[in-house]
């Protein structure tokens, strides 16, 4: 089962991974903006990497601010990825730390530590003092919601509201 959650930048996950490894009790979830090279060469049963800009397709965009031509947000399959990497290491019976990366690490990586601390039941307390400085994307954490309601029934948006 997960039992700790650390959001981490894209920078801190690619000096732990190349200066000690991905711990053994690890699973991760890389976050990279779509133009950025990702951080594992590949997938592993352990890790899975995704390509998504830190928008949300609602948000007002000013091209001659951000003349980049098209974004690439989250979508359903992603959310579908993600939700089924937890749940294989939550269900495990062994005890795993997620370790979750975004550029930053504050946005998609705190909307996916923050599902994540909600299904585990990881104390709130407990995941914000190891994870100081949070802002998730609710796309993205709306999105993870969706798929988790599909799975399992309304309950999560009720969780959701009272957390």
């Amino acid at each position: 089962m997960i039992t700790s959650i650390t959001c981490l930048s894209y920078a801190t996950m690619l000096g732990r991974a190349r200066d000690h490894g991905i711990p053994a009790n690890a699973v991760v979830v890389s976050i990279v903006d779509p133009e950025e090279e990702p951080i594992f060469a590949a997938d592993t049963d352990r890790i899975i990497t995704l390509r998504f800009h830190d928008l949300d397709p609602q948000w007002p965009v000013d091209p001659e601010r951000d003349p980049r031509p098209s974004y690439v947000f989250m979508n359903a399959e992603q959310a579908r990825q993600i939700v089924d990497h937890v749940l294989k290491f939550h269900q495990h019976p062994e005890p795993w730390e997620l370790l979750v990366n975004c550029m930053q690490g504050i946005s998609r990586s705190g909307a996916v530590g923050t599902f994540v601390q909600r299904v585990a039941g990881i104390p709130a307390e407990q995941f914000l003092t190891q994870n100081t400085g949070l802002h998730p994307n609710g796309y993205v954490l709306k999105l993870l919601a969706r798929e988790w309601t599909r799975r399992r029934g309304r309950g999560w948006s009720r969780r959701m509201s009272r957390a």
